[in-house]
């Protein structure tokens, strides 16, 4: 049981901690968007119990955060690696806060952020969703920290068989919740806007202290970027971070002027400008067990970190694409292009010479993540080119087409490898396409195209790329 001793043991050692950014620190993150949450409900409800004088900017920033969420969504959206350290956070400030407003927003944003999780989550109670900045072990292991949240706030899924950071928030607070989960429903057809344009970020974050909004920008993903390495170099010389481990790669510009910065972010935009992961659409199709999900149009072509841009299910299984080592290193050597409809989408693999040319991404080949064994079928003759493949899970129904053909010899082992390709994917369900061998035959009349044609207006080549399966047609050209 808590008593005063723990005060005595643990309160000094919270003392010596700094809560926001500061001079020369290289180890502690403040910047990522359930970082900043964590750090700051620790610095409020320790300046509310403990009288401790935190930064003077603390209040403004923290209701700032608060207001954000509800008005723009998470940046880290969907992410099934660090929603649960957000919920935590802003759960801390619902329950224990003694200011009225914090208290009221903190509870508003943790019902929307249990929208947000039910949004992505499938009726055997696996959230497997497109996010920005999770890891593929969320994907491939099919055990990941949302199960036993999910338990516990719906019922379903499995019970959970250990204590978990979310599973002992949800299980003590007295925060009512109740309008967020019955936001859940099993059959979903949606495209979600979250965030808002990297262009708008002064206007967003105006009421904000000049390092406070760099910081916000820097939670949206925007380091580097080419429209804002100003701010992050001026963030860098005045807290001296440039030996500090997040920022690594930048540490050769030090002491350089902002115009060399500047034509250093340029060259870099094929890695730099998709590390943004704010202003985005996400395509939702659901119907109980079986989910497609995709970011539209998503920086096709450039290097993609910790994001997921195509994710099919059939309830507790799931397949994507992933391009470069295909070894789940949570890094995409580029991303592609996607356009869903409904259950079907296209998925457009064409990269930017300068990954490879510049920074030696070239490791270009585009991997399937098809866990054979815990299908209950799976068919590789439903075409007659071989490239599309079928599987079964109960009564849902996954289709994918290969841009290549040949045999799956692995999870994560069956590759494409030309320059550019096209995929296709389509999930059904017993109850919208009737047996799996409609579902089947369904695939085997799919028609399709793809192949470099030459512009004359443009005096170069477009990638042109056709798909026909299960109702839908559209073309498009890159």
């Amino acid at each position: 049981n808590y008593t005063s001793e723990h005060d005595d043991q643990i309160l000094p050692v919270l003392a010596e901690l700094p809560y926001w950014i500061n001079k020369g620190d290289e180890t502690r993150v403040y910047w990522s968007e359930n970082h900043m949450i964590m750090w700051m409900s620790a610095a409020w409800l320790l300046h509310e119990r403990e009288g401790w004088a935190m930064d003077d900017n603390l209040r403004t920033r923290l209701v700032h955060w608060l207001n954000l969420k509800k008005t723009y969504g998470f940046y880290e959206f969907f992410s099934q690696t660090y929603l649960p350290y957000t919920l935590g956070g802003v759960l801390n400030l619902a329950d224990f806060a003694e200011d009225e407003e914090i208290r009221r927003l903190a509870g508003e944003v943790a019902n929307y952020l249990v929208e947000h999780i039910m949004m992505g989550t499938n009726a055997k109670g696996n959230m497997f969703v497109v996010a920005g900045r999770t890891k593929d072990s969320k994907y491939t292991s099919h055990s990941h920290n949302h199960d036993a949240a999910i338990n516990l706030l719906t019922g379903m899924g499995s019970v959970p068989s250990n204590v978990t950071a979310s599973t002992a928030e949800l299980s003590t607070t007295e925060v009512d919740l109740s309008w967020g989960i019955d936001t859940y429903t099993d059959n979903l057809n949606v495209e979600y806007s979250f965030g808002h344009a990297l262009s708008d970020s002064d206007t967003v974050h105006a009421t904000q202290s000049k390092t406070d909004k760099f910081v916000f920008q820097w939670s949206g993903g925007a380091y580097f970027h080419p429209d804002v390495v100003n701010d992050t170099t001026w963030m860098m010389d005045t807290y001296n971070l440039w030996g500090h481990g997040n920022f690594t790669e930048l540490g050769g510009f030090s002491g350089f002027p902002n115009w060399i910065v500047g034509w250093g972010a340029d060259i870099a935009a094929p890695i730099s400008r998709s590390s943004v992961i704010t202003g985005g659409n996400i395509d939702i199709w659901k119907h109980k067990t079986s989910m497609l999900s995709s970011i539209h149009d998503y920086r096709g072509g450039y290097l993609g970190y910790q994001q997921q841009t195509i994710m099919a299910t059939t309830g507790n299984v799931t397949t994507f694409t992933q391009s470069g080592s295909g070894t789940s290193s949570n890094l995409n050597s580029h991303l592609p292009k996607v356009i869903q409809r409904d259950n079907v989408a296209m998925v457009i693999y064409n990269p930017l010479g300068e990954l490879c040319t510049l920074f030696q991404y070239c490791d270009q080949d585009v991997y399937l993540y098809w866990p054979e064994d815990k299908f209950d079928e799976v068919d590789y003759d439903v075409h007659s080119d071989n490239k599309w493949i079928t599987a079964r899970e109960g009564d849902s129904y996954v289709a994918v087409r290969r841009d290549c053909g040949g045999d799956i010899t692995g999870e994560f082992n069956f590759k494409c490898g030309d320059d550019k390709q096209m995929w296709g994917f389509v999930v059904g369900h017993a109850d919208t396409h009737g047996s799996y061998a409609n579902f089947k035959l369904i695939i085997s009349q799919a028609t399709y195209s793809a192949s470099d044609v030459f512009n004359w207006s443009k005096l170069a080549n477009e990638w042109t790329t056709k798909l026909s399966v299960d109702g839908q047609s559209w073309s498009n050209k890159w």
